[in-house]
Order: C-alpha cells, then sequence, then structure tokens
C-alpha cells in the first residue's frame, strides 16, 4: 500500500479516536468508549493497511514465520511512520499558538500516567 493511502487511514483512525472522546467528554463517562460498529470500523482500516500473508504452502514453519514478520514489519513501519507525521504536524500547529499546555506537557502527563496505570 502507498504512504498515501496508508495517511489516509491513520487520519482516519486518529479522527475516530477524538470523536469517540469528544462524545464521551460531552455525553459523560462510559460514553466515550466507542460502540461496537465505530470500533469494527477502526479495525477495518487497520486491516485494510495491513498487507494479506502471502506465504507458499510448502514453506517451512521457521520460513512461514520470517516471510510474515518482514511483510507486517514492512506495514507496522509505514503505520507507526504516518501516525508519527501526523502527531507531529498536529503538535507543530497546537504549539504555533503558544498555549499554556504544550505537546510536550501532555507527553511527559501521558508518560507519568502509563507508569502508574495498573491495568
Amino acid at each position: 500500500m502507498k504512504q498515501r493511502e496508508v495517511r489516509q487511514r491513520v487520519i482516519g483512525v486518529l479522527t475516530q479516536g477524538l470523536e469517540w472522546v469528544q462524545r464521551g467528554a460531552t455525553e459523560g463517562p462510559g460514553a466515550g468508549g466507542g460502540m461496537p460498529s465505530e470500533v469494527a470500523v477502526v479495525s477495518e482500516m487497520i486491516s485494510e493497511i495491513l498487507p494479506p500473508l502471502d506465504i507458499p504452502g510448502d514453506a517451512r514453519t521457521q520460513q512461514a514465520v520470517n516471510q510474515a514478520s518482514r511483510d507486517l514489519g514492512r506495514a507496522i513501519t509505514q503505520i507507526v511512520g504516518a501516525f508519527m507525521d501526523a502527531f507531529a504536524e498536529l503538535a507543530l500547529e497546537h504549539d504555533s499558538a503558544d498555549p499554556v499546555v504544550t505537546a510536550n506537557d501532555v507527553l511527559r502527563r501521558l508518560a507519568i500516567e502509563a507508569e502508574t496505570d495498573d491495568s
């Protein structure tokens, strides 16, 4: 899949996630988790990005694992790169308005929360 297409799908996933969070903020606790149909949409977007695994029928187990790892590794690298690009553009745009809370502040807070999260 071309990087342009991956980026479009990543932006779709980010947009859907933002809509869930915004809905949860306005509708109260429990409302922002995403409905099953919405989760299915995001799942489908991600599935479209991942390549079909084309493993020869006569491949040995280790060969099949190696091929799948290579194919998925390339796709995951593309996806992560697209998420990084989208986030960086959003963060730079946000921070250019000289906000009280910068993107780095938010990332630090999230890192601290992740460190203390027991789930």
